[in-house]
């Protein structure tokens, strides 16, 4: 594939920054508190616990829709959003009987205009920040 062109199942992993935050999930009107491993312009994925009875009904997900509820670090803005869940999984601990944690990717499907560019910048930001990191690293080994 030539350099810069990218398929669009590669655009959510090479859009992703790590984040780990505190956000509500609705699911079916009943709220979930999880929490983030990373975000993208386009994604979510988030970890929950699993109730007892949950685990029995397809891990707590009765519904491919779900809406979230986030303030990215620094915004000061809360963040609506309606989002379709596109992968599922239960964490192991040593037996299926213990698995506790349920991670979720989230594809965003709805999202204000102005909520999506808040997103959108504060990813650019963040990897713009890393490669910052990156370089200043490279610098000071440089010349040493």
């Amino acid at each position: 594939m030539p350099l810069g062109i990218r398929k669009s199942s590669d655009r959510r992993d090479l859009d992703r920054v790590p984040l780990t935050m505190y956000l509500n999930e609705y699911v079916q009107d009943r709220l979930h508190r999880a929490v983030t491993t990373n975000v993208s312009p386009t994604g979510i994925y988030l970890h929950r616990t699993l109730t007892a009875g949950a685990r029995d009904l397809k891990c707590g997900r009765e519904d491919r829709f779900v809406h979230l509820e986030f303030a990215l670090p620094g915004t000061g803005e809360t963040i609506w959003a309606r989002g379709q869940v596109r992968y599922d999984e239960v964490e192991r601990q040593s037996r299926a009987a213990d698995a506790m944690v349920h991670g979720t990717g989230i594809y965003l499907t709805d999202l204000a205009r102005a909520h999506a560019k808040i997103l959108r910048e504060y990813v650019q930001d963040r990897k713009r920040d890393r490669l910052r990191q990156i370089l200043d690293l490279i610098r000071r080994n440089r010349y040493h």
